[in-house]
């Protein structure tokens, strides 16, 4: 049976002072029941802490009142929230621009959000006044905007990209970045020098939203992600870290070792994501302290198969090719490498008495490090003899005596 997706009932974080716009059909009956109930239009100011000139433009949607002054009237006449959330067309902060609007003010947890909320843990931050994403992947900031846009209807024209422009670039060279979100449909730009960090030498893309409400929203229901998160199906367990490790992650090639690393400063949210990993099942090598934050890393060959198979990192995100990589030399590998059986080493021992270890390796094709493995699991199975007291050692069959 499908697991169903988790919905955050979005109504119970909107801020009580935000200003909201009802259904005109149902402000009319909300309206004219108050008053019967109340018995005027004076006491019905007195309930909802106004003047009668302002209940009477409300009627008419002239005046808006704050969210928790409709909710007064709403248990007044003994309505339900739900009825409320169905009937609210837009939100907004006085004398804020950045109004929202969700449909019956539940979201969906699917995989996409799922992944979004990822990034927005990872390379995200949410303010008092906005919510913006910053990254040197302009695919990866633009799928954030587009997040936005498809699930919060914040659109582009109110979606606001900041260049960050490095030390060693000028202004004139952030042209094809905005020539590239124009064509996206973005037309809102600030550029700015970054002039005391030397030590970044990539354009960082900012998406801002400046919605107020919408950011007081989000840093609600950030808080309780973790338990959203935890009781949503794998699928969408998997999206969310696919975003944070798009957003904090990296793939590192140190000669032969290949390693998956996912930094953060703050330890809890990582160890959240390590038993994400966990419940997923990828084999996680653990978690270490890295300069200035922590860090999980996955440096086996069985963990990295496995986090590219159940997670992978976002297709925005050039990490994505990297790890494909990466499985792409293990597959070749894969095929070079032949079993050597044991009776092959035997017939070259006995063909060669007296052979060492590296003359071995050369005969067949193996490295010196796993022919020795099978070289002491032939010597307790007692196929082969070995003199210690040569340099290099000697194998010799044991049908044979060693010298």
């Amino acid at each position: 049976m499908k697991e169903r997706y988790v919905k955050i009932n979005l109504m119970k974080y909107i801020p009580l002072d935000s200003y909201v716009t009802l259904n005109p059909k149902f402000r009319f009956k909300l309206y004219d029941k108050a008053i019967k109930k109340v018995g005027s239009g004076s006491e019905l100011a007195k309930l909802i802490n106004t003047n009668a000139t302002s209940v009477f433009d409300w009627k008419f949607g002239k005046f808006r009142p704050p969210l928790g002054k409709v909710i007064k009237c709403i248990k007044l006449l003994g309505w339900s929230e739900n009825e409320l959330s169905k009937n609210i067309v837009d939100i907004t902060s006085y004398m804020r621009a950045g109004m929202i609007s969700i449909n019956q003010w539940k979201l969906t947890l699917d995989e996409k959000l799922a992944e979004w909320f990822g990034l927005l843990k990872g390379d995200g931050s949410i303010s008092q006044e906005y919510i913006e994403f910053a990254n040197s992947e302009i695919e990866m900031t633009l799928f954030f905007a587009e997040v936005l846009n498809k699930y919060f209807n914040i659109s582009k024209d109110r979606i606001t990209m900041i260049i960050n422009v490095p030390f060693n670039k000028t202004l004139q060279d952030a042209k094809e970045i905005i020539e590239s979100l124009r064509k996206r449909g973005y037309t809102k730009f600030y550029l700015n020098k970054i002039v005391k960090n030397k030590r970044s030498k990539k354009f960082v893309i900012v998406a801002r939203s400046t919605s107020k409400v919408l950011a007081q929203i989000l840093r609600m229901v950030t808080k309780n992600l973790q338990e959203i998160i935890k009781n949503s199906p794998a699928s969408v367990k998997a999206a969310y870290v696919r975003g944070f490790a798009s957003a904090e992650g990296g793939i590192h090639r140190y000669g032969a070792i290949r390693m998956i690393t996912i930094s953060q400063k703050d330890r809890k949210e990582l160890e959240f994501v390590n038993s994400l990993l966990d419940d997923l099942g990828v084999t996680v090598s653990g978690i270490r302290p890295s300069t200035r934050s922590f860090q999980i890393f996955i440096s086996n060959q069985v963990g990295i198969r496995q986090f590219y198979k159940l997670i992978g990192f976002g297709t925005y995100s050039i990490k994505s090719k990297k790890l494909a990589q990466i499985i792409e030399d293990y597959e070749k590998l894969k095929c070079k490498l032949r079993p050597i059986r044991y009776e092959e080493i035997l017939k070259s021992i006995k063909n060669n008495e007296g052979i060492a270890a590296k003359q071995l390796c050369k005969i067949l094709g193996i490295g010196y490090r796993h022919m020795n493995l099978l070289l002491r699991e032939m010597l307790k199975r007692k196929l082969i003899k070995v003199d210690s007291t040569s340099i290099p050692y000697k194998y010799y069959s044991s049908d044979d005596n060693a010298g």
